[in-house]
């Protein structure tokens, strides 16, 4: 099961020009901004949408939960994401007296499975934010640091996050300060996206 959610959770990334943060008006939300980019010229459903896949662990299994269907804008494929509400319930990793929840970013069609699943159709998903992550934590995070130490910079609330790898399979998170010029490159073989185990 480890590796099957490794080998669903990254792919290519790019930064492009950064907007200056005084004269935006979200600068003060947590909103992901950015666009989707199609080099390979691939078909692209109308009705496909961008979603965010929580990595969740239990005490009994390891599972997966696709949250939220985030419109596009089909016109440039850019895409704005404002993050209002705390995420559900059902994404939220608990430690102790702390929580912690990870959410990434995919680009899929309308038939990506909503609510909790455990293995992916290729064939759903279209593009990936690689070695990014929105981490949100709330409660005690003295105690959560103790049990995964490079939650230490992170705050309680919404964060940006950018991979770290340990080896070809683990790793973990550290602060990405860049959430409003992000690309999603769209896939031509649908290679299953990775992402590191960071408990």
């Amino acid at each position: 099961m480890k590796k099957l959610l490794i080998l669903f959770l990254f792919g290519s990334i790019s930064l492009f020009s950064c907007n200056d943060a005084t004269t935006d008006p979200d600068a003060d939300m947590f909103v992901l901004k950015g666009k989707i980019e199609n080099p390979n010229n691939r078909s692209v459903p109308g009705d496909s949408k961008l979603a965010l896949v929580w990595l969740v662990i239990d005490n009994s299994e390891q599972y997966l939960y696709s949250s939220g269907d985030f419109n596009i804008n089909f016109s440039d494929l850019s895409f704005k994401i404002p993050m209002e509400s705390i995420p559900d319930q059902e994404v939220i990793n608990t430690f102790g007296n702390a929580q912690i929840a990870v959410g990434y970013l995919m680009f899929v069609t309308n038939d990506f499975p909503k609510g909790k699943f455990s293995e992916p159709n290729e064939d759903d998903y279209l593009g990936f934010l690689s070695d990014r992550a929105i981490i949100y934590i709330a409660g005690d995070r003295s105690e959560l640091k103790n049990l995964l130490p490079w939650t230490a910079s992170f705050k309680n609330g919404y964060n940006f996050a950018s991979a770290v790898y340990t080896d070809e399979v683990n790793g973990y998170w550290e602060q990405y300060d860049d959430k409003n010029n992000l690309l999603i490159q769209l896939i031509a073989d649908n290679p299953m996206p990775s992402f590191p185990y960071w408990f």
